[in-house]
Order: C-alpha cells, then sequence, then structure tokens
C-alpha cells in the first residue's frame, strides 16, 4: 500500500515539474504582459489546472500524444491572458514544449527498452526501476531542451519570421511527431524484435536530426529576415532624412525671403508714415498680418524616424499646395522604428494622395500624435470634397496598377493588431477625412 502511495506521489510530482517547465519556459519566451500580484495568481492558477489536466489524462493513458490538444490548449489560453506577442508567436510557443514533450519521452523511451530488454508498454505502464529511470531522465532532458531553446531565442533577441515560413516548420514538427507516435504505438504492441527495435531508435534519432535542423532554420532565417529588416529601415530612415535635409535648406532660403521682404514692407509702412497715410499703412499692415507663412519641417519630438518621415511629407505636401498643421507630443512610447515608417509613410501618403485629387483651393491635413505611459494615439485628418466610405466602405485603391497598391490599411491593420492596438475610420460633418489608430505597449 505505501509503496503504491509513493508512486502516486512520485507521479504527480513529476507532472507538476513537467508543467511548471512548459508555462515557465512560456513566460520567459514572450515576457509578461501583466505584473505584479496578478500576474503571480494567474501563473499558479494555469499550473494547478494544467498539473490537474495532465494527471486526469494520465489516469486513463500515461501515452502523453493523446493529451497534446489539450495540453497545448492550456498553454494558448495562458500566453494570451498574460504573456505579450502576437497570436502567430503565442500559438507556436505553445506547441514547442508540448512537440519537445512527445519528442524525448518517445527517444527516451525507446532507448532505454532497446538497451535495457525491456518492453516499451512496461516502461510506460508498471511501476519499475526503469520506468522511474524513464520519467526522471525525460523530465531534466526536457528541462534543458527548453533551456536551450529559449537561450538561443534569447541571444537572437528580435525573430521576424513570415506566415508561410512559420507554416512550414510547425508542418515539419507536427508530421515528426505523428511518426514519433506511430512508432510508439507499434513498440508498445511488441511487434518489433531487437533488430526492429534498433532501427527504430535509428529513424527517431534521424527525426530528432531533422527538428534540429528545422530549428537552425528557424533561427537562419529569423536572423535573415530581421537584417533584411533592419536595411530596409536604414534605406527608409536615409530617403526621409534626405528630405529633412532639404526641408532644412528650403527654410533656410524662406527666411532669406521673409528678411528681404521684410525689409521692403518696412520702407513702404516708413514711406506711407512720413505721407501721413494712416489709413493706408493700416489696410497694408493688416494684409501683411493675414498672409501664412510656413516654415517646412515642424515636428520635433524623441523619435528622429517620427520626425524625419513627418518633415519629409510635410515638404512635398508643401509643394504641392497641401497646408499641413501638426500637433505632438515630445514623447514617442517604444514602437518599432519599421512599423512606425509603415505606420506614418502609408496613413501620410493616404492623405496627401486624397487631397491632391481636391481642386479648391481647401487642401489641408492635421495630425495629431500624444502619448501618455504605454499608450499612444495617433489621429491623422484631411480634407475631402465628396465622401470616401460611402462608395468605398473597404477602403479598396483606385489606382490602375492595382497589384502594386491597395496594402497601405491591410499592413496598418496589421501593426494595430501587434501592439493591442484600436483602428478607427469615419468621416466629419466639416467634409473630413478621419484615421484614429492608438497602439499600446503594455
Amino acid at each position: 500500500m505505501m509503496e503504491k502511495i509513493c508512486w502516486y506521489v512520485f507521479e504527480i510530482l513529476a507532472t507538476c515539474f513537467e508543467t511548471l517547465i512548459i508555462l515557465n519556459f512560456a513566460k520567459e519566451f514572450l515576457g509578461k504582459k501583466v505584473n505584479g500580484k496578478k500576474f503571480i495568481m494567474g501563473f499558479w492558477i494555469f499550473w494547478l489546472l494544467f498539473s490537474l489536466l495532465v494527471t486526469a489524462v494520465n489516469s486513463i493513458t500515461e501515452f502523453e500524444s493523446f493529451g497534446a490538444v489539450l495540453y497545448s490548449t492550456i498553454v494558448f489560453i495562458f500566453c494570451l491572458l498574460y504573456l505579450n506577442g502576437s497570436i502567430p508567436i503565442k500559438f507556436i510557443v505553445s506547441l514547442i514544449p508540448i512537440v519537445s514533450i512527445i519528442i524525448v519521452n518517445s527517444v527516451v523511451a525507446t532507448a532505454v527498452s532497446t538497451i535495457c530488454g525491456e518492453g516499451l508498454e512496461n516502461l510506460i505502464y508498471q511501476q519499475s526501476i526503469y520506468r522511474t529511470f524513464t520519467v526522471v531522465i525525460t523530465k531534466f532532458l526536457l528541462y534543458y531542451l527548453l533551456l536551450v531553446i529559449q537561450k538561443v531565442f534569447e541571444k537572437e533577441k528580435k525573430f521576424s519570421m513570415s506566415f508561410s515560413e512559420w507554416i512550414s516548420i510547425i508542418t515539419t514538427f507536427l508530421i515528426s511527431t505523428a511518426v514519433f507516435t506511430i512508432i510508439d504505438l507499434i513498440n508498445i504492441e511488441n511487434k518489433l524484435n531487437e533488430m526492429g527495435k534498433i532501427l527504430a531508435l535509428f529513424g527517431l534519432l534521424c527525426l530528432v536530426i531533422l527538428n534540429i535542423v528545422s530549428f537552425y532554420m528557424i533561427v537562419r532565417l529569423s536572423r535573415t529576415n530581421y537584417i533584411e529588416s533592419e536595411n530596409k529601415l536604414l534605406k527608409l530612415q536615409n530617403e526621409y532624412q534626405a528630405h529633412y535635409v532639404e526641408n532644412i535648406k528650403l527654410e533656410e532660403k524662406e527666411i532669406k525671403t521673409i528678411r528681404h521682404d521684410l525689409k521692403h514692407n518696412l520702407f513702404v509702412i516708413e514711406a506711407q508714415l512720413k505721407q501721413g497715410k494712416i489709413e493706408e499703412t493700416q489696410k497694408y499692415i493688416s494684409t501683411l498680418l493675414h498672409q501664412q507663412v510656413f516654415l517646412g519641417g515642424t515636428v520635433c519630438t524623441d523619435n528622429e524616424t517620427v520626425n524625419a518621415i513627418i518633415n519629409s511629407k510635410i515638404i512635398y505636401a508643401k509643394s504641392v499646395g497641401i497646408n499641413v498643421f501638426v500637433q505632438s507630443s515630445k514623447y514617442i512610447i517604444n514602437i518599432d522604428d519599421i512599423d512606425l515608417c509603415n505606420l506614418l509613410g502609408n496613413l501620410l501618403d493616404n492623405a496627401i494622395e486624397a487631397c491632391e485629387k481636391i481642386t479648391s483651393n481647401e487642401r489641408y491635413i492635421k495630425i495629431q500624435i500624444s502619448a501618455d505611459n504605454d499608450m499612444m494615439t495617433l489621429s491623422i485628418k484631411n480634407s475631402i470634397e465628396k465622401s470616401v466610405l460611402k462608395n468605398n466602405s473597404k477602403l479598396l485603391t483606385s489606382k490602375k496598377d492595382s497589384s502594386k497598391h491597395g496594402f497601405g490599411f491591410t499592413s496598418v491593420n496589421h501593426i494595430v493588431n501587434k501592439y493591442n492596438g484600436k483602428l478607427d475610420i469615419y468621416e466629419s460633418p466639416d467634409n473630413m477625412f478621419c484615421v484614429t489608430v492608438i497602439l499600446r505597449t503594455d
């Protein structure tokens, strides 16, 4: 009786250790979205639920593969509620430890069965020293395997994978998992002789190597994609900086013009006053006061990317007769520069393009940026002659070459989702097309 109790306690402790490893891996990989007591309470509640679920499944079958979907689901829900990252990344992180469990368990159990001559069924279902040894080895191997995966991605700091690349890697892992499961099932039924077990072990090791190569591909593709993204950002920044320099030169030229005109205007005023033409002088001064003087770049935040993009767009808008009014806080929250380039570039290009179609002199754009702690609000409004949403509610491109255009709001939506934000598009009664974007980094 005591032996059964000790064995039951050992199995529960092994399960608790395994679930703790998995949830901790997800936490370290993604980082916490909430802090303090709320996260601590949530972590331990999910750990308890996860442990109870695994224990319940193990009471039905010791075969890990049968509970894989349930295990991945509970880890995924934990990631959604408490951890950072996009939904695809959270899905990947919820799969990695479960696939790792199946691979480690299958390889270790087959190796112990082949070396010790013990049936795989006995290792899984019967209480024995071989079962104890197998459980201990698998848990510690799982711990170190997940630690290595975490350290590799931590070293890379940032990674960038396209959806199709993720699908390819996941498919490889899932196919491998299915093969591991099939080999285990055949082995459990004792349908393999000694040579068959050796071949099965060799096949499993080959699959492990395949998965290591696949994992290496993730890291390499991640590094390559991230470098390409950085190069793209640098190219954009250089272009915007070039426009910014051009803007400054234009400002300097305008200032010289203003100084020259000011001197001329003062001579005129002086001459009129000497002649006693008070009323004419007042009208002349009134005319001067109502003239709009616009100096190119007006944005100066603590983010050079934001400054360069908006100021370069301002100078272009001015060159085509569009007035731009900007109100911005100096502080900009920690948003990836590439996302800032895509977000501001797309929205401002759309606003400028819409204003260029206006035939009247009412061509203007209003930009407002406010930031507070971990939230930023961006509002861009442009004048319109007729409703855009009435005839084009999906905001499809109106350009002839639609294959090369029309991805602006798709890109904006992607960025908004990435930062758990909100996108609001509407038209105001005073003929303004309005886009409001809220981004969060909490």
